[in-house]
């Protein structure tokens, strides 16, 4: 489905943006859409997609600042993982 949505993404989202301004939106939609698919993997018990998908979302766009609770999820998810580990 992630995919689906990166290439609908070019074909109607951002046509009629064109340079800074398509890259810029661009990213911003694909980091949200990969921290909404991380959110899914995480309500279908998916741990290694959920963290896939977050660690994409960051990458996508870093700034903290933009969409704060995709950094509260991956905390969540780093502090499971931790819990986990020590736990074995």
């Amino acid at each position: 489905m992630f995919r689906d949505f990166s290439q609908m993404l070019d074909t109607t989202l951002v046509q009629d943006l064109s340079g800074t301004e398509r890259m810029i939106w661009k990213r911003r939609i694909l980091a949200y859409q990969a921290y909404s698919a991380a959110m899914t993997a995480r309500s279908a018990d998916q741990d290694s997609q959920e963290m896939e998908y977050l660690l994409r979302s960051v990458r996508e766009w870093p700034s903290p600042l933009w969409c704060p609770k995709r950094y509260a999820a991956l905390a969540v998810t780093l502090k499971r993982r931790l819990r986990r580990k020590v736990a074995h």
